[in-house]
């Protein structure tokens, strides 16, 4: 009868704890407010104010959104699960189909809002955790825009 060996032992160990981070993801729950001086974008996408309370549990997000802007205070929520699959909400009246699925820490969101808009953001959360940066790519008619939204963990 042959002995495992302390090196073999070691191996599964350190295997079976990097299956166990790669598991576990990203978890962006909490209230998040724009932090301005640390955007770059548009200022005709960029809000006066914006906050979000983010729910994440397992496989499902939700994401409520307070927005004040050229026309006035703006209020929504909407569902998703981040496994890739379809999700549809609405936004000021329009609809927004989305997929949301992991790329490493980070989380893509594949959207496309009413009939003329496409776009894909990255979300990617600091090693403290207090600070969301959102890398946006939006796709128009004729053009496209990068543009990174940061927030504060409140």
């Amino acid at each position: 009868m042959k002995r495992n060996s302390p090196l073999t032992a070691i191996f599964l160990i350190s295997f079976l704890a990097s299956a166990a981070v790669a598991v576990a993801q990203t978890n962006f729950s909490g209230t998040w407010k724009l932090d301005h001086a640390k955007s770059e974008a548009s200022s005709v996408n960029t809000p006066k104010k914006m906050s979000m309370k983010i729910e994440q549990s397992g496989a499902q997000m939700s994401v409520w959104y307070w927005v004040t802007d050229n026309l006035g205070d703006h209020d929504w929520g909407s569902n998703y699960t981040l496994d890739g699959k379809a999700n549809h909400n609405s936004w000021d009246g329009i609809e927004v189909k989305s997929s949301q699925e992991w790329d490493g820490e980070s989380l893509v969101f594949n959207v496309e809002r009413g009939t003329n808009t496409q776009y894909k953001e990255m979300w990617l959360l600091s090693a403290d955790g207090k600070t969301l940066t959102v890398t946006r790519h939006t796709i128009f008619a004729r053009s496209d825009l990068t543009e990174t939204f940061v927030y504060n963990k409140q």
